[in-house]
């Protein structure tokens, strides 16, 4: 069931920790000239989602043609999305820089954004964002699956055994946002304090992902004002 009690928190997104390249906007200070910047987003994170989040589809269909011999079903296996841009209506189900820039004031300077929907031989989808610019990494996606069993398949693979990254540790914050049937909500914190979230959920067929470094929310209030519009849209998003 969807939440959407009231926070009585109104602090907003956080940058990590160090002195302020350029004012914040909308967001809580909480730099200490004392601790090293975290400006450079952590590139120890996941390959990219459709590649990874699909790995199970491959071997479950190489172990069946191992066991009847259809080449066919290899070559399923091993074929590649296919691959679109997103369109405008597309991107307002996932988190882009535009929505972050609602909280903070973010880089001019974009070293890489893409949006790509991938579409599949089951017809399932993942509608895939990333943006990256010297201070802040963004990932987040929508896959709609090709059915709820294969979509719980998915939610694990994003929730058992993540590697966030060379000394990021996960602390839990489900208490910020639950939503769907199964939701994971954690504070990415590293050696010197808190550099991101990761935020995963399912509601029947569909997973969504988030994830962020080189800002992040520690508060109900502010991430549940940056994720339930996006969630609420990803209610009526359609096949």
């Amino acid at each position: 069931m969807d939440e959407t009690g009231d926070g009585s928190m109104t602090n907003s997104a956080v940058p990590p920790p160090g002195p302020p390249s350029r004012p914040p906007t909308g967001a809580s200070p909480m730099y200490h000239d004392e601790r090293p910047l975290f400006h450079e987003p952590i590139h120890e994170l996941p390959e990219p989602l459709p590649r990874r989040k699909n790995t199970w589809r491959v071997w479950v269909l190489v172990a069946i043609a191992a066991v009847v011999g259809i080449g066919s079903v290899l070559f399923v296996a091993f074929q590649a999305p296919d691959e679109f841009p997103m369109t405008e209506a597309e991107r307002d189900v996932v988190v882009t820089v535009d929505d972050i820039a609602e909280f903070i004031d973010v880089g001019v300077e974009v070293v890489e954004e893409t949006a790509i929907r991938y579409v599949y031989f089951d017809d399932s989808y993942e509608l895939v964002y990333s943006y990256e610019d010297e201070e802040i990494f963004i990932g987040s996606s929508l896959s709609v699956a090709a059915s709820t069993s294969d979509a719980r398949i998915e939610y694990l693979t994003l929730t058992v055994g993540m590697d966030y990254g060379e000394g990021i540790e996960a602390e839990d914050r489900g208490s910020m946002l639950r939503w769907g049937d199964s939701s994971k909500c954690v504070l990415l914190v590293g050696p010197e304090g808190p550099v991101g979230n990761y935020f995963v959920a399912r509601k029947g067929k569909k997973i969504v992902h988030v994830h962020l470094v080189g800002v992040y929310f520690d508060e109900r209030e502010p991430f549940r004002e940056l994720m339930m519009p996006i969630l609420k849209r990803v209610n009526v998003h359609a096949r």
